[in-house]
């Protein structure tokens, strides 16, 4: 009887980055001798100051850039071959205010591929309603996308993304410019939600937010640093930032109307 040949290849990773560098028009580096990898179904941040690269290595990771050396792997295949395999939610949008579309018009964006001469099937009307209903939308695919608030427009917006069936979903600055409740939202039940069958990467400004939300993030200013969330302290936004940052502290607080502090949840704040 013939022994089973056991299969020792390593599991591939979602998103790896060797050695790769990248320049505009040979002008300086903006990523410089990135590496990296990223493992299915891992939730991840990347954060860096205004210009360090963020959105630059974003689009390298997408596909739309070439990078000057080094090379990237997406489920261990070249970039180009495997885009169809990553949904992407841009930070900003742009659509017309007049035009009349649907909340599930929007989502089934997505799902170009099962269009025929400009009409969707029926399994792309599931695939959106689905993805709605992941985002916690399904009661709103009949309204107008331009009346909704801009933490439901942004929901609207990753259910598209989702749409696309992708095994890795890249999400740019999800929670810029939407008010807190969508905020704590994303982090405290959408996150984890996208995470159990999706390997998610998002890019944000805010430590804070990514501190709390997963066990590493990607740090990027030209170079390209992997950091347990842990070792974010004082010392390291300093140098990362070149400057201090002062925090508020909800452990306690100041009433002017009396002498002591208020600790905790006190209602007297």
């Amino acid at each position: 009887m013939k022994k089973k040949l056991k299969n020792n290849s390593k599991p591939k990773k979602a998103i790896e980055l060797h050695n790769v560098s990248f320049s505009y028009d040979n002008s300086r580096e903006i990523i410089s001798n990135a590496s990296f990898s990223i493992d299915n179904l891992e939730r991840v941040y990347i954060v860096g100051p205004n210009g360090g690269g963020k959105s630059t290595l974003l689009k390298l990771i997408l596909g739309l850039l070439t990078p000057k050396c080094g090379h990237i792997k997406i489920n261990g295949e070249n970039v180009t071959k495997m885009r169809r395999d990553i949904g992407f939610t841009p930070q900003y949008a742009n659509f017309d205010p007049l035009f009349p579309i649907s909340v599930i018009d929007v989502v089934k964006m997505g799902c170009l591929d099962l269009t025929w001469f400009g009409r969707h099937n029926k399994e792309s009307v599931s695939i959106a309603l689905n993805a709605l209903e992941t985002v916690g939308l399904i009661d709103f695919r009949h309204h107008s996308f331009m009346n909704l608030s801009g933490g439901q427009k942004q929901r609207v917006l990753i259910a598209r993304a989702l749409a696309c069936r992708p095994k890795i979903l890249l999400l740019d600055e999800p929670t810029a410019s939407v008010d807190a409740g969508f905020e704590n939202y994303f982090v405290a039940e959408l996150l984890p939600e996208l995470s159990k069958n999706l390997t998610v990467v998002v890019v944000s400004h805010d430590l804070a937010i990514a501190s709390n939300s997963v066990n590493k993030v990607i740090c990027v200013n030209k170079e390209v640093h992997i950091h347990p969330t842990q070792s974010l302290d004082g010392n390291f936004i300093q140098k990362f930032y070149n400057y201090d940052i002062n925090f508020i502290r909800h452990d306690k607080c100041i009433n002017p109307m009396h002498h002591n502090d208020c600790k905790g949840d006190s209602t007297e704040c």
